[in-house]
């Protein structure tokens, strides 16, 4: 249960990252 607190936490973070990666991808 731990374990999945911080991966709910820290998901919208991955996401932010992902996106930032996939615009300069683009770029």
């Amino acid at each position: 249960a731990d374990l999945q607190n911080h991966a709910t936490d820290a998901l919208p973070l991955v996401v932010q990252a992902i996106s930032q990666l996939t615009a300069l991808v683009q770029g």
